[in-house]
């Protein structure tokens, strides 16, 4: 019932942290809560997805334990011949996680990747926002700016962080203050502004390759760096993520041809080195080589 194909939700510490806020039912405001935009998606041309005829097509799907993985891909908008996301959950030792995720989109003139957490934005780095006149109809308080290279944004919930590394560079990066309500009961119905952040490209038949990293963590984040290493025309790209006496490289493509970055060379759909201490691991999946 909800535009959100492809959508996906994260929880950590036992708490909803990149989240779904579509549980409000019979109500007016549920023109918001059931939109493409109010979920983890990208928007295309400032409308939600289509509904008639919308299906979607699992194209991966992996565990391991080293790294778990899904691709999909949908019709989700008429004007766009490439809709897909492919979402990779890493596993620590302390019982945490990271997730990569990629999301490609061709057709369409705007394309807007948008994520929003419970709790409050607290920090970004790597753009300077300034306050922007937009009108809409759900949304305030809009900041914008137009970012150089990759930028971070973090948000609180209770003792729960969430990080996100936004490594691929849009034209703009956007937030703004989203209605917080999850329902129309009691409290609820008032509750404070949560904060979404878009990621924004004008396009003429282009593709947006939107590359992130997504962190939950309680006291001092595991990871300590995240770096996009290289992408592909036919949208591979490859990942750097270090952690405290930890480096993984995750790797990933739309089928097993050849692709080098740096020194990284990786012939598979799914590409994954990881290094801690002495000790290598890697995983191949849907390929012949790493």
């Amino acid at each position: 019932r909800h535009d959100d194909t492809l959508g996906i939700s994260l929880y950590a510490y036992g708490q909803e942290l990149v989240s779904d806020r579509g549980y409000i039912w019979d109500d007016p405001r549920n023109a918001w809560t059931k939109s493409t935009e109010s979920h983890n998606l990208v928007t295309v041309d400032g409308k939600s997805q289509q509904r008639k005829g919308r299906t979607s097509t699992l194209a991966l799907f992996a565990v391991t334990p080293e790294i778990e993985v899904i691709r999909a891909s949908s019709n989700a908008y008429a004007q766009c011949p490439l809709y897909e996301r492919t979402t990779a959950l890493v596993p620590l030792a302390d019982g945490g996680s990271y997730v990569v995720d990629v999301f490609r989109v061709k057709g369409g003139k705007r394309h807007s990747f948008g994520i929003q957490s419970n709790g409050k934005l607290i920090e970004t780095r790597g753009v300077e926002l300034m306050a922007a006149e937009r009108k809409h109809k759900w949304l305030t308080a809009f900041r914008e700016g137009t970012p150089q290279g990759a930028t971070f944004a973090r948000w609180q919930d209770k003792k729960t962080f969430l990080d996100f590394h936004l490594l691929s560079v849009p034209q703009q990066f956007v937030v703004a203050d989203a209605p917080g309500w999850r329902s129309d009961k009691g409290t609820e119905r008032n509750a404070p502004a949560i904060q979404q952040v878009f990621a924004e490209n004008r396009v003429a038949e282009a593709e947006s390759l939107y590359v992130s990293v997504w962190v939950p963590h309680q006291g001092t984040s595991p990871v300590t760096e995240a770096v996009l290493l290289g992408t592909a025309p036919d949208g591979a790209c490859a990942v750097r993520v270090r952690l405290a006496g930890r480096e993984d490289v995750l790797a990933f493509a739309p089928d097993a041809s050849p692709h080098a970055f740096g020194s990284i060379e990786v012939a598979a759909r799914v590409g994954f080195l990881s290094q801690s201490g002495g000790k290598r691991s890697a995983v191949l999946i849907g390929g012949t080589l790493v």
